[in-house]
C-alpha cells in the first residue's frame, strides 16, 4: 500500500506546510454552504507550491477531524477548488499519498474523485467544441492508480470499505490504451516469432556435414552444424544436429582438431515444460579428418639434412589469430626444400613450424606449418638469429 497520512495530520506532518491563521468562531460564522455552524478554522500555506488550503472542523460534536473547504493562489488569491463547488453529497478528506497532498471526495463508502492539490496551479480550463474541459496535470492513468490509493489509504484509516469509484469516460480511456498496449505486444510477439524463424531456416540452409561414428554407435551420419546456443531452436523434424564452436569467415565450421563432434536428434520432453533435450547422440568424426597410420619407427631412418639452423620470428595477436599459431616469438627450424621432403617424409609433429629462404632475393624466409603430414604455407618472415 501507498505510504499515507489521513486528516489535519498531513499538513502537519509534511515539510513545506505551515499554518498562517487559526481562528473559532463558536457562535456564529458563514460557511461557503450558506449553514450557521460554530466551528474552527485554520489556514496552512505552502511556499514552494504556491498555494493556501483552508481548513474548517465542527465544534459540534467532539473527535471531528479538520475538512478541506477550499484551496487558493497564494499569488492571485484565486479560488483553484471549494468543497462548495463540488456540490458533494458526501465528505471532502485530506490525504497524503507518498507525500503528496491529495483531497478526496466520497460519498457513502464510493470515492468519487480525487484532487491532486499541486495540480490545481497546472489546469486550465479550455473550451473544446462547445464543451469546458480541464487540462493540465496528471492523466487519466495516473489519476485511476491515485483513486485507488486514496480509498485503500481511507478505508484503513476509517475501518469501513470505501471503493473507488471509476467513471465511464476513465475506463474508456483505460480500455483504449489497453487495446493499443495489447496490439504493440502482439506485433512484437510477431516480430520476435519472424526473426526466429528466419534464422532458423538460415541455420538450415547450412550445408550438412558428415562422418563416421565414433562413439556410442557405428555408421556413418549427416548432420546440420548449429552452435551450443542454436541447437535449443529447432524441432522435432529438424533431422539430426551436430554441435561446432563456430564458424569462420568462409563460412565452414569450426571443430577440434581431431574432426570428432556431438550430433544428436531433437526431442521434447513430456509433462516437462517443452524443453528440448538431446536423442540418439553420437560422436563422429567428419570426413577430412580421419586418422592417418601411424609410422613405424622401424621403416624410418635418421633424415639427412642439407641444412638446419634454428631461427625466431614475431607473431603479431592478428596474424596469430588468422594463421591459427600462437602471438610472440616462436622458435623455426630454418632448412631448405630437400629437407621439409625429408622432414615431411619422417612424419614430424602436426604444428611445427619451419621455413626455408624467400626467393625474392630478400634476407626473408617463407614459414611453413606441418598439419596432418602436410605443410602449410604462413607467409614471409623476418627471421631473429640466435
Amino acid at each position: 500500500m501507498a505510504k499515507s497520512l489521513v486528516g489535519i495530520q498531513t499538513l502537519e506532518s509534511l515539510a513545506g506546510w505551515k499554518m498562517i491563521a487559526e481562528r473559532t468562531n463558536e457562535t456564529e460564522e458563514t460557511v461557503q454552504t450558506g449553514q450557521t455552524k460554530p466551528a474552527e478554522f485554520r489556514i496552512y500555506r505552502n511556499d514552494d507550491l504556491g498555494v493556501e488550503i483552508h481548513v474548517r472542523r465542527s465544534l459540534v460534536k467532539e473527535g471531528l477531524d479538520f475538512l478541506p473547504g477550499m484551496v487558493k493562489d497564494v499569488e492571485t488569491g484565486k479560488d483553484l477548488w471549494s468543497f462548495f463547488q463540488e456540490q458533494s453529497k458526501g465528505l471532502g478528506h485530506l490525504l497524503a499519498i507518498n507525500g503528496e497532498v491529495v483531497i478526496g471526495l466520497e460519498e457513502w463508502g464510493d470515492l468519487k474523485k480525487v484532487i491532486p492539490v499541486a495540480d490545481l496551479r497546472k489546469q486550465k480550463t479550455v473550451v473544446v467544441d462547445g464543451v469546458s474541459k480541464i487540462v493540465g496535470g496528471r492523466g487519466v492513468l495516473a489519476t485511476v492508480d491515485l483513486k485507488h490509493s486514496v480509498a485503500e489509504a481511507l478505508s484503513t484509516d476509517q475501518g469501513r470499505s470505501i471503493k473507488a469509484n471509476i467513471t465511464d469516460a476513465e475506463r474508456a480511456v483505460m480500455r483504449k490504451l489497453s487495446d493499443a498496449r495489447k496490439a504493440s505486444e502482439e506485433r512484437e510477439r510477431l516480430a520476435r516469432e519472424t526473426a526466429r524463424r528466419e534464422r532458423i531456416a538460415k541455420i538450415k540452409s547450412r550445408q550438412q556435414i558428415s562422418g563416421m561414428v565414433v562413439e556410442n554407435g557405428r555408421g556413418s551420419r549427416w548432420a546440420i552444424p548449429v552452435t551450443e546456443d542454436e541447437w535449443m531452436s529447432f524441432g522435432t523434424d529438424d533431422g539430426m544436429v551436430a554441435i561446432v564452436a563456430g564458424f569462420g569467415e568462409d563460412g565452414k565450421p569450426i571443430v577440434p582438431e581431431d574432426g570428432v563432434v556431438e550430433a544428436f536428434f531433437i526431442q521434447y520432453r513430456k509433462g516437462g515444460g517443452g524443453r528440448p533435450e538431446k536423442k540418439a547422440q553420437v560422436k563422429i568424426r567428419l570426413r577430412g579428418y580421419e586418422q592417418a597410420e601411424p609410422v613405424k619407427e622401424a621403416s624410418v631412418s635418421a633424415p639427412t639434412l642439407v641444412k638446419l639452423e634454428t631461427v625466431f620470428i614475431e607473431v603479431s595477436k592478428d596474424q596469430a589469430k588468422s594463421l591459427g599459431i600462437d602471438s610472440g616469438f616462436q622458435e623455426v627450424s630454418l632448412t631448405d626444400a630437400e629437407g621439409i621432403s625429408t622432414l615431411r617424409k619422417a612424419g614430424l609433429n602436426s604444428g611445427a613450424l619451419v621455413a626455408i629462404s624467400a626467393t625474392d632475393g630478400s634476407d626473408r624466409i617463407q614459414v611453413e606449418k606441418f598439419v596432418d603430414g602436410q605443410t602449410q604455407t604462413l607467409g614471409l618472415f623476418n627471421p631473429i638469429t640466435m
